[in-house]
């Protein structure tokens, strides 16, 4: 599962339905709501990103357990930057 859908579950369900519909304009803003955190998905620290955005999104992340190492100042930016991207807002259904 990516954790996208667990970090930001309505909006990836929104996704899937705008693209049912098809509402292509309203799937293309929320995928791109949605990108930045994506992009996260992607890395090596992937377990770090997502369990400090459930933390900051009020969910449960918790501490990383060993080997794995904590996010670095930089990679907190880059992840507060992914989480103001889903603020961002898009259009009504």
């Amino acid at each position: 599962m990516s954790g996208v859908a667990v970090c930001a579950p309505a909006d990836c369900v929104a996704l899937y339905d705008a693209c049912r519909v098809p509402d292509l304009e309203r799937a293309r803003a929320l995928a791109a709501r949605l990108l930045p955190l994506g992009r996260l998905d992607m890395t090596p620290k992937l377990v770090q990103f997502f369990k400090a955005a459930e933390d900051a999104l009020g969910f449960v992340g918790g501490p990383v357990r060993p080997p794995r190492l904590p996010l670095t100042e930089a990679e907190r930016v880059i992840l507060r930057e992914a989480l103001d991207a889903l603020a961002a807002p898009v259009a009504a259904a």
